[in-house]
């Protein structure tokens, strides 16, 4: 969520429409890759984005969407699932592999996302003016 609002937040202050839906962070990655000062954030690099590219992909508004567009459901951060293999609930504190991988201290993922988004918003009135 925090990716979300810095995103609506970034758009707004270029004087574009903020968005609604709930794929503003990769939109925001994508717009970072190109502000001089972007790349250079700490954690600006390939698995942070791809963490915070697949938490927005866990979306439940995402995987519904998804879903009607014919891919099978898929985890989501904030419902439990039904499993279509085994055909048994799953919860995303357990489950999700994103939640897992970010909880893991070995990985240290969690902690690099964090420092990633203090990052972004300690640094984001200068990045968008």
């Amino acid at each position: 969520m925090t990716f979300e609002k810095l995103a609506k937040a970034a758009f707004a202050r270029q004087g574009a429409a903020p968005t609604h839906s709930h794929d503003g962070a990769s939109r925001l990655l994508l717009l970072l890759g190109r502000t001089p000062g972007g790349p250079a954030l700490p954690g600006y690099k390939g698995r942070v984005l791809a963490a915070v590219q697949e938490l927005e992909n866990a979306q439940p508004a995402i995987v519904s969407r998804n879903v009607r567009n014919g891919v099978p459901q898929y985890p989501q951060l904030e419902y439990p699932w039904e499993n279509p293999a085994s055909q048994l609930v799953e919860w995303p504190a357990i489950h999700l592999p994103i939640t897992q991988a970010a909880r893991d201290p070995r990985q240290r993922l969690g902690p690099d996302l964090l420092k990633f988004a203090h990052a972004l918003s300690s640094q984001f009135n200068a990045l968008f003016p």
